[in-house]
């Protein structure tokens, strides 16, 4: 009697520790696809002024990125024309919206598990007196928005849950 006790215990451990070895599994295979998220790109109503001073559309590329310092360190051109070049192996991937002046977007984003920074570059016109690039950072298990905000010549983002 007292050996099938034994044995059912065993057996009861057994089967427990095989659910937490699944559920293990499981957690390893969900972190590491890519998650949903928003991004939400949003213009003011004075954004990128022209020659005349009137507002113009801007387009605000999206960059996930491992690390910061190839953004930080890269000018406008060589970031906007040749991305894998200018951020190397930090860029994950990337993405661009167009902005009217006065309005707001929202595009899905896959958010990378290796993203740590989401990178944002605008294209103001008067590029050399524009804060035209900024990064926030990221944690792919619990970021679900990014607010971009454009201005008359600067670009903020922030994130959140």
């Amino acid at each position: 009697m007292g050996s099938r006790r034994f044995t059912g215990a065993l057996l009861a451990a057994a089967l427990l520790s095989g659910c937490g070895a699944v559920g293990d599994a499981v957690d390893k295979t969900l972190g590491t696809a890519p998650r949903d998220a928003t991004v939400t790109v949003s213009a003011s109503q004075d954004v990128n002024p022209d020659a005349s001073h009137r507002p113009s559309p801007i387009v605000v590329r999206i960059y996930q990125l491992r690390s910061g310092a190839a953004l930080d360190q890269s000018d406008y051109f060589k970031l906007t024309s040749d991305p894998q070049g200018a951020l190397g192996d930090t860029l994950v991937a990337h993405d661009q919206a167009l902005v009217t002046p006065g309005q707001t977007r929202s595009l899905p984003l896959k958010l990378d598990p290796a993203t740590q920074l989401i990178g944002v570059v605008a294209g103001f016109r008067d590029i050399d007196r524009a804060r035209w690039r900024t990064s926030v950072a990221v944690d792919p298990a619990s970021t679900r928005t990014v607010a971009i905000t454009v201005g008359a010549a600067e670009v903020t983002a922030k994130a959140g849950e």
